[in-house]
């Protein structure tokens, strides 16, 4: 029979294994040496607050972690301000009795001290810029350094950089869009607060040209960078029109409930086969992730919701034999969203007819002036008209709109 003696030992060694005992070593601030990847100390200000709670406390209440790189001096890996503020202790109010800081000296990998370095930056009130650049550099040693981090190894990147960082998968993302795809001079920027996280995400967002642009224009505020982009660098409602015709996102919209996979379709049709089309200076290109219209260019991400603003979708099986995108007939000008009072008014002012309903019963043909009755239309009215009676040959040229603008819409008995 086992003795209980036996057992605990057993135990005790079991937990000996699996939490090694850490021992704190007193060390000499000048023996500690900063860590070159250290990219955030705080600033004078902060330094000498943390100096003035050591000095209240008595004590460094913190170990630091720090290894060894050569018979007597240790690189740091967590604790630099807390060096720093002891180091003013000593040298700018003469407190010798904190010249040693505890210590806790640990045999890592550079890779594991410069990881170390992000996850142990918790206590420091981060810019934008330095969260960005800690997903970045951890990113990149997960990704290159997998040996190291065998456990990290499993699940979408964003989603283990958001757990290792406590964040939301939606801002790790955002982060992970600035670091990518932000240039030059427009992470300059945001590296010196010149423009938020928010401003940087819109920009990192368009394509190089547009964001240059608009670094060049002294353009900062994030809803002043979302007014240029919609009014200079994005295409606008004719160009998206003939795209929505161009690409018949009308038969996909009545072969599909919703348009939740059209950016994916789009992708696959056109963006992959490099499709390009060039019709009197009108010019279409597409890649893998950008379509350019008429020398604008948008991700097909914005393109769907540009296409969602301009060209709503129709409910499937919604639109009849009659939507051929042909001349309406007065039926269709009486109906919503066709306000029917306005069709009266301008019949009445111009000496038409009185009661149009009756007038249906004689073998008279009624004229309406288009260009006359689309005056008279709401801007919402204006956009539902335009998308049901549009076509591409209308407009191919600025003739053919001023042609069909100007033409008498018959209205049949």
């Amino acid at each position: 029979m086992a003795k209980l003696t036996s057992i605990f030992n057993k135990e005790e060694i079991q937990r000996s294994d699996v939490h090694p005992k850490r021992i704190t070593k007193w060390i000499h601030y000048t023996k500690l040496k900063q860590n070159e990847n250290q990219y955030c100390n705080g600033n004078q200000d902060e330094i000498e607050a943390l100096a003035d709670l050591i000095e209240a406390d008595g004590e460094v209440l913190q170990d630091l972690l720090v290894r060894k790189i050569d018979t007597d001096e240790y690189e740091i890996i967590g604790g630099h301000k807390r060096r720093l503020a002891c180091k003013s202790l000593v040298e700018n109010r003469g407190k010798e009795e904190f010249a040693f800081l505890p210590c806790i000296v640990q045999n890592i990998s550079d890779v594991r001290a410069e990881f170390r370095i992000y996850s142990t930056n918790g206590h420091h009130e981060k810019t934008p810029y330095e969260k960005m650049y800690e997903l970045e550099r951890m990113e990149y040693l997960i990704k290159n350094y997998p040996e190291e981090f065998p456990h990290l190894q499993t699940g979408r990147m964003v989603e283990r950089l958001a757990k290792q960082l406590n964040m939301k998968r939606a801002t790790v993302g955002e982060y992970q869009s600035i670091s990518k795809n932000l240039v030059d001079e427009a992470m300059e920027k945001f590296k010196v607060g010149d423009i938020d996280k928010s401003a940087a995400v819109t920009l990192s967002r368009i394509p190089e040209g547009g964001q240059r642009e608009i670094v060049e224009k002294g353009i900062t505020k994030n809803c002043e960078i979302k007014k240029y982009i919609e009014t200079n660098l994005e295409p606008d409602a004719t160009d998206i029109k003939r795209i929505f015709f161009e690409f018949h996102i009308n038969e996909y919209d009545q072969s599909h409930e919703n348009r939740k996979d059209l950016v994916n379709f789009l992708k696959d049709n056109y963006g992959k086969k490099g499709y390009q089309k060039i019709d009197n200076a009108f010019q279409i290109i597409c890649s893998q992730t950008h379509i350019e219209i008429a020398g604008k260019k948008v991700t097909w991400e914005r393109c769907v919701k540009l296409i969602d603003k301009w060209c709503p979708y129709q409910q499937k099986n919604s639109l009849d034999q009659s939507d051929k995108r042909e001349i309406p007939c007065s039926d269709e000008l009486s109906q919503k969203p066709y306000n029917d009072s306005k069709t009266k008014e301008i019949q009445n002012s111009s000496g038409i007819s009185k009661n149009p309903i009756n007038k249906k019963k004689e073998n008279n043909v009624l004229c309406i002036n288009r260009k006359h009755y689309m005056e008279t239309l709401s801007e919402e009215e204006m956009a539902q008209y335009l998308n049901k009676f549009l076509n591409v040959t209308i407009l191919e040229s600025v003739e053919n709109i001023t042609e069909w603008l100007e033409e008498v819409v018959n209205i049949p008995k």
